[in-house]
């Protein structure tokens, strides 16, 4: 065969495969190698050896190559969830697209935000709802499809997003379904690049409502502290308590929490109406507040430093009662103790404790136990069974006490205020045991 020969089929060997490339169209599956359900787009580009789940993702370039972000879009990675080959181009199914040009053509997914999605032939980008561009705050809003990956969170939309978005990091407190707690998109199932802000509202339906919003910081104050920070001024969520409460006036404001603003009396910001809206004094936030802070029957007024001290700010939101006695409760060297357990005030002066052998019946009374245990004999007895109460308990109170005391009543004014009270022109002489003048005259007991 000569040399000529040869050469000429040799030529015609190699262009026999180009066949598939002539100008009349010809079904994909029909291209050498092909087969059905469009496997031989494998036959220009890709890897049909490839394990990929479809022929048209084995058709995709692999990477790295010059095959742009391929690989990035048809696999779920840094989105959230693999993109369609028809999202960004029409899937041939012939050869005609054999042309040289780059026919993109986006699908409905990259305009869900409203906007029109469209690529760069110059500078070889894309501007579509995927990355951001409604969004301000990504700076790859427009990548280049040659660009080096993956994309991080800020690359779209800032991590976190300018205002008004808060400016917490922890997403996944908002977005439950589209980050995981760890920041990482979720890409299983996830809500990612759905065209739908998938907001999950921490608080929950209602919560600008003092019954819900209210109940819930004045029960546990310290769970607000873990997204508004400990001063409770913005922390992780950047939203601080005062924007929503119009100042810090409300920091100090004890009607805020409990009480009844603008009830006479003094004591608005106690209870009843405690910080869950607890009103019946069975109720431990309730309890004999009214009982003590109004006075009565029994004895004047206390004040509230008397049981407590006043809190200042903020921190006393503990859950924990801080029951610190006053001077009226340790009158007489009375060592005054709050019991938590039964609830009960033990050893205080004002119920008696340095008359315990007086005759006392109740001397620790429960706090919630309500005014039957407000009776005389709870404190003292009537007469008290101790020396010259013995002697005398044919007399009336008065005649020792002075007007307005008896069985059944006292002044209010004077009663329980550390003082043995004495009626007009009687000199009672404690330490000697001595009345001048008395029934008797000049007496000692």
């Amino acid at each position: 065969m000569s040399a000529a020969k040869l050469v000429l089929l040799t030529v015609c060997a190699a262009l026999l495969p180009l066949a598939a490339c002539d100008s009349v169209p010809r079904p994909v599956a029909e291209v050498p190698g092909g087969g059905s359900g469009g496997s031989g787009c494998t036959t220009c580009h890709g890897d049909a050896s490839r394990d990929e789940a479809t022929a048209l993702l084995q058709s995709a370039p692999p990477a790295p190559d010059a095959a742009g972000a391929h690989q990035a879009h048809l696999h779920a990675g840094i989105a959230g969830r693999a993109v369609a080959c028809a999202e960004c181009h029409v899937v041939p199914t012939d050869t005609a697209h054999v042309n040289g040009a780059k026919e993109v053509t986006f699908g409905p997914a990259w305009s869900l935000d409203g906007g029109a999605a469209a690529r760069s032939a110059t500078a070889g980008t894309c501007t579509t709802y995927c990355h951001g561009p409604s969004l301000g705050g990504g700076p790859a809003a427009s990548p280049a499809w040659t660009a080096s990956g993956p994309l991080a969170c800020g690359a779209c939309h800032g991590a976190p997003p300018p205002p008004p978005h808060t400016a917490s990091t922890a997403c996944a407190s908002c977005h439950p379904g589209t980050v995981d707690g760890a920041g990482a998109i979720i890409a299983a199932g996830g809500l990612h690049v759905n065209g739908v802000v998938d907001v999950s509202n921490a608080h929950g339906a209602g919560w600008n409502l003092p019954t819900a919003h209210g109940r819930a910081a004045n029960a546990d104050l310290a769970s607000c502290r873990t997204c508004h920070g400990a001063a409770l001024d913005g922390g992780t969520s950047g939203i601080s308590c005062d924007s929503c409460h119009g100042g810090t006036a409300w920091r100090t404001d004890c009607t805020f929490c409990h009480g009844t603003p603008g009830r006479a009396g003094g004591y608005a910001a106690a209870p009843p109406q405690g910080t869950q809206d607890e009103t019946a004094t069975t109720d431990r936030a309730v309890g004999a507040h009214e009982a003590h802070l109004a006075g009565g029957g029994v004895g004047p007024a206390v004040a509230c430093a008397e049981c407590h001290a006043v809190p200042a700010d903020l921190a006393h939101v503990n859950g924990t009662p801080a029951v610190t006695f006053g001077a009226a409760a340790q009158r007489g060297g009375a060592s005054p103790v709050w019991n938590t357990g039964p609830l009960t005030c033990s050893s205080t002066y004002c119920h008696g404790a340095t008359l315990a052998a007086g005759g006392g019946t109740n001397t620790a009374p429960t706090w919630t136990g309500g005014a039957a245990q407000a009776a005389c004999t709870s404190c003292h007895g009537v007469s008290p069974s101790t020396g010259e109460h013995t002697r005398h308990n044919f007399l009336v109170c008065s005649s020792c006490h002075g007007t307005g005391y008896s069985s059944t009543g006292v002044v209010v004014g004077t009663h329980v205020n550390g003082s043995v009270e004495k009626a007009a022109g009687l000199n009672w002489n404690v330490g000697a045991r001595s009345c001048a003048p008395s029934c008797h005259g000049s007496e000692s007991w």
